[in-house]
């Protein structure tokens, strides 16, 4: 990274090749870097007291096995100072009562493959300690993706949206490696109909720009915040070695292409792609227009409203552009309100309406 000032004032910078204007992120990390400052190492006045970190201590104590967290194991990875009194700043984010709108994290469900105007099939913010935040996150993921078993002649198989130890890597990766400094930011954790989202605030540091990397391990394993990374090291939520992005690419390896993991990253974020493993044919582009079927028969332009309707929302006159007719009055009733009243549409009560398939009523073929 090179900084370079010119007449005008503006600040530029130079990334592997490509020259561009600062970012209020940049600056400020270069300005921090200089004189070696982290966001969780930095020093404050607040006394440490273990009957602050209540949920830290009990959620190692889960993690490993009944031992007792120490104040020495603490010390040993900067939480405090070394006479063990103040606290760093990163130790802040693990205290039971931390409610910093630095640590806010925002997760939506979508129905399609893209977020599709306003709809969300469910919602949730999320704020405070870093534990809290890790299993809360865990939670949502689990409860709108599946997690069950398919029939088969031999036996139920497992059936899982996202593999417990990918996800638990993913979400500790996002935690962990946020920038802090950026206020007004959040994670975000989007599902899609083919994937799980996570974005982070703050550019995959010491690297080059990334556009859909699928080859996880050749990203150089740089810790933003070494505190944070250590205590999660600590409760075993996150390879101590930093080889998180490794396990991740081993895990989806056996299901193909279709299946891999992808990590895509600029100046202000860095965003992790797990594909669904529930869904049989992998990751799909949001524009894919999939032929679908249903119980009984249906015209064939009843098939292409359902079909574009499949993978996302539109409105009725997405839908009438997309299969060349006019959005008049006759298609929304005649064409559309039908398709509503069999349940094979849902729609929003937004302005205009968006369309999208019931997936309980509409299948691919």
């Amino acid at each position: 990274l090179t900084l370079r000032f010119h007449g005008s004032g503006t600040i530029y910078v130079r990334h592997f090749g490509k020259t561009s204007v600062a970012t209020g992120e940049e600056i400020r990390s270069l300005i921090l870097s200089s004189d070696s400052v982290a966001f969780d190492m930095m020093e404050t006045d607040q006394v440490f007291d273990s009957k602050d970190f209540s949920v830290l201590f009990r959620f190692y104590k889960e993690q490993n096995e009944g031992k007792e967290l120490t104040e020495k194991e603490l010390m040993s990875i900067g939480f405090m100072d070394p006479y063990g009194k103040t606290l760093r700043r990163g130790a802040l984010l693990f205290k039971d009562d931390c409610d910093s709108a630095r640590t806010l994290v925002s997760c939506s469900q979508f129905p399609g493959a893209s977020k599709g105007g306003d709809l969300f099939l469910a919602s949730q913010e999320i704020k405070g300690n870093l534990i809290d935040e890790f299993q809360a996150i865990g939670a949502f993921v689990s409860s709108h993706s599946i997690n069950g078993f398919r029939k088969t002649e031999s036996g139920n198989v497992p059936l899982v949206s996202y593999p417990k130890r990918a996800l638990t890597e993913a979400i500790a990766n996002a935690l962990g490696h946020r920038n802090y400094f950026i206020q007004g930011g959040q994670i975000e954790v989007n599902l899609y109909i083919d994937r799980l989202e996570i974005v982070s605030p703050g550019s995959l540091i010491g690297t080059r720009w990334l556009d859909k990397e699928t080859s996880l391990s050749s990203i150089p394993p740089l810790r933003r915040n070494e505190l944070i990374c250590a205590v999660f090291s600590l409760l075993k939520i996150m390879d101590h070695k930093g080889s998180g992005f490794d396990k991740i690419e081993e895990i989806y390896a056996p299901y193909g292409k279709s299946f891999a993991p992808y990590a895509t990253s600029d100046e202000a974020s860095f965003c992790l792609v797990l594909p669904d493993l529930a869904k049989e044919t992998g990751l799909i582009q949001a524009s894919e227009s999939p032929e679908v079927t249903t119980v009984e028969s249906l015209s064939p332009e009843e098939e292409k409203i359902l079909s574009c309707c499949y993978n996302q929302s539109r409105t009725a006159a997405e839908i009438a552009d997309i299969i060349g007719v006019l959005p008049s009055t006759y298609f929304r009733k005649k064409r559309i309100q039908p398709l509503v009243e069999k349940g094979y549409l849902l729609f929003s009560a937004t302005k205009p309406a968006r369309y999208w398939c019931n997936k309980s009523k509409v299948f691919p073929k």
